[in-house]
């Protein structure tokens, strides 16, 4: 009866047992070796970053760091205990981990495709790239642009107990606030202020300014706290230009929506502010304070009025370097409450200023 079932079942004979135990035996020998190889790799990987030659990567305001060749710099933040903001995976999609490279760039491979399209809806300058795709093969230096987590960041704040600074302050405006808020569905409103200010602080953002708080129909953006007054002024400046060029996109979506374009009136003004630690409630950030501050949003006021798109004042020109302004408009502007009175230059679009990065700043006359 065994024996039959055996043939009804085709029951294994025991020569086919034993050539079952020997695949058995060969499988686990297989996986033996797999396991082997993947760890020789791992310690020969390991062995040859540890003799390859390194490479060193300052940071503006931190840490050097000593890298190997071939990782992206991304990797090369994350495997050295520096977090850094990326939310795509190191895809080239979210541009949080940009950075600006100070001395070294001409080392670096050009741009791919989607790292150029990125940093071109960024409308970052030409020394801001993306971490997450250049690979340093030779020394660099490079300021982060947004910085790690709120963790990473928080010991900033302890630096800036308050203290004065000469620091550029802009103040964007958008206008007209009552056309694009009237009658608009919520999801519409959101979408359409989420275009707008989204392209203004990515702007800001690319060229090392700080949005320092919203104001409702505008943000007030802090330069040079970092990189000093002149240096401020001339990113200040890239940034406004940058904001001009990107709100013609920003229009292309919305305009028809409005029934006119959505415009800027931005006032800028270099001055020494106070800067310090704003606690209000749970939240805690650095913030300029007190007198001084108003200044921006006086020339952005003027600017509203005259049909400019952007009123400096003679400092931040200076500063900048701006010797010869062809077109620019200058006026006294005073501050009735204060009883104190300011140069203001009146430029009707500024992606026309020549702003050029390290240029001297012009001798006061």
């Amino acid at each position: 009866m065994a024996e039959q079932m055996r043939q009804v079942t085709h029951w294994p004979s025991k020569l086919d047992g034993k050539w079952i135990a020997l695949l058995q035996v060969s499988a686990q020998i297989a996986v033996v070796a797999l396991l082997v190889a993947g760890v020789t790799i791992i310690v020969f990987r390991h062995v040859a970053s540890l003799a390859a030659p390194k490479i060193a990567i300052a940071f503006t305001g931190g840490a050097t760091v000593r890298a190997a060749v071939g990782p992206t710099l991304l990797e090369i933040i994350g495997s050295n205990d520096l977090s850094q903001r990326s939310d795509c995976g190191g895809r080239a999609r979210c541009g949080l981990c940009r950075v600006r490279v100070d001395e070294g760039a001409e080392t670096l491979a050009p741009p791919g495709h989607a790292e150029r399209v990125m940093l071109a809806d960024l409308a970052a300058p030409a020394n801001v790239r993306l971490a997450c795709q250049i690979r340093p093969a030779a020394p660099l230096t490079i300021t982060r642009l947004l910085g790690g987590d709120q963790a990473e960041r928080a010991p900033l704040v302890d630096h800036l107990p308050a203290e004065r600074r000469a620091v550029c302050l802009v103040h964007v405006r958008v206008r007209p606030l009552a056309a694009i808020a009237r009658d608009r569905l919520p999801s519409d409103l959101g979408f359409m202020m989420n275009e707008i200010f989204g392209a203004i602080g990515r702007a800001i953002e690319a060229h090392s300014g700080r949005i320092d708080r919203f104001l409702g129909n505008g943000v007030l953006a802090v330069f040079g706290e970092e990189q000093g007054a002149e240096q401020g002024c001339r990113d200040a400046l890239q940034a406004i230009g940058a904001m001009d060029v990107v709100m013609d996109r920003v229009n292309e979506k919305i305009a028809a929506e409005i029934g006119r374009p959505v415009e800027l009136a931005i006032g800028a003004h270099l001055g020494d502010i106070v800067v310090g630690q704003l606690t209000l409630g749970r939240t805690s950030q650095v913030a300029v304070l007190g007198l001084g501050t108003e200044w921006s949003a006086l020339l952005a006021e003027l600017a509203d009025t005259r049909g400019w798109q952007l009123a400096m004042s003679g400092g931040v020109a200076a500063a900048a370097g701006l010797a010869d302004l062809d077109g620019a408009i200058r006026e006294r502007l005073a501050d009735p409450e204060q009883g104190s009175e300011l140069d203001a230059i009146g430029v009707r679009r500024a992606r026309d200023l020549a702003v050029v990065a390290g240029a001297p700043p012009v001798p006061s006359a």
